[in-house]
């Protein structure tokens, strides 16, 4: 009877822990695509005064199923030398919230975001997030529309869904203009070039007691312009990185010096330099073992389920060890 007992016990324990396993095994990990389109396509020629419409659409794009919201946002990066935003122009869904702001450089982000201050809402898998319009104000080059700092929230709030997204294209003429912020050099004046091409590069410009590092793309200067490679895809503005002192003999002015140098493997490798900080910093906020983003290493749920197994095996060891006990009861009768 006790036996009996024992077994149905342990049954129990075990069908408990099975539902348990089952919805962190069997986690949620949507993905998702934000896509943007200007009079319903992603490219559009424009003249200078014309009016276009940008619309943003979510789509889940794992499975054709609607799914839980928490949390997300986009910010739409646009030239404010080459559009204009249309006051009062914006349509947005149902808890969608905008603000347009300046983010330097000649360039403004209109900002969609939702939260839900209920759990989360029921969401389909193509939702439309929003609308506004811009108005033209250029008179020559291309201009590109872009995605910037887009997220899909876990409902935690510490990270987001794998995304991706697409950019516009808006062309006035295929000769862009580019302009060259030298940031305290001497004056270079601006180019033209033609969209999808190369461009040459120039005289670099001078800085007392500086050499030029490179251009870059962005005025954050994270972003270097390869004269080799990189095609101009509208009209834009290159900014000057600059280092104190001058270059040495193996020095390449043409990239950044940090990143062309070939390492000497002929000298010990210094246990004293910094950590690489080119690495990805979002390689180490990865779960090791399910992949989901972690600020803190290992997430929460693979601990659970860690612990779970560890308890599962301790239970199975003990049936084990009551049943060996009970036989050698029965054999001594």
């Amino acid at each position: 009877m006790h036996a009996n007992k024992w077994v149905v016990s342990l049954f129990v324990v075990l069908l408990l822990f099975s539902m348990l396993c089952v919805p962190i095994g069997a986690q949620e990990t949507p993905t998702f695509r934000y896509e943007l389109t200007v009079n319903g396509s992603d490219t559009v020629e424009v003249n200078t005064g014309d009016i276009i419409t940008v619309t943003l659409h979510l789509y889940r794009t794992d499975e054709n199923a609607s799914y839980s919201m928490y949390a997300m946002q986009d910010e739409i990066r646009y030239n404010s030398e080459f559009f204009e935003l249309v006051e009062d122009s914006a349509t947005l869904s149902n808890g969608i919230h905008s603000t347009d702001i300046d983010v330097g450089g000649g360039m403004r982000e209109f900002y969609m975001n939702y939260v839900s201050f209920s759990g989360g809402a029921q969401w389909q898998p193509k939702t439309r997030i929003g609308s506004f319009q811009l108005r033209v104000i250029g008179t020559s080059g291309v201009a590109t529309i872009t995605n910037e700092d887009f997220l899909v929230s876990h409902q935690d709030g510490m990270g987001g869904y794998d995304c991706e997204a697409n950019d516009l294209t808006v062309i006035l003429s295929s000769e862009c203009n580019v302009r060259f912020e030298t940031n305290g050099g001497s004056e270079i004046d601006p180019v033209k070039a033609y969209f999808g091409e190369k461009l040459t590069r120039p005289e670099d410009p001078v800085r007392e007691g500086m050499y030029l590092v490179g251009w870059y793309k962005d005025i954050h200067l994270s972003q270097e312009w390869d004269f080799e490679n990189d095609t101009v895809r509208g009209n834009m503005t290159l900014y000057a990185k600059w280092a104190a002192g001058e270059p040495g003999p193996d020095t390449d002015t043409t990239s950044d010096p940090d990143e062309s140098k070939e390492p000497d493997e002929s000298k010990e490798p210094d246990e004293s330099k910094e950590p690489d900080e080119s690495k990805d910093p979002d390689e180490d906020k990865q779960c090791p073992i399910c992949g989901n983003d972690s600020e803190k290493g290992i997430c929460l749920r693979c601990i659970l389920l860690i612990c779970l197994l560890i308890l599962f095996a301790i239970l199975v060891l003990l049936a084990i060890g009551f049943i060996v006990y009970r036989l050698n009861t029965k054999k001594m009768r």
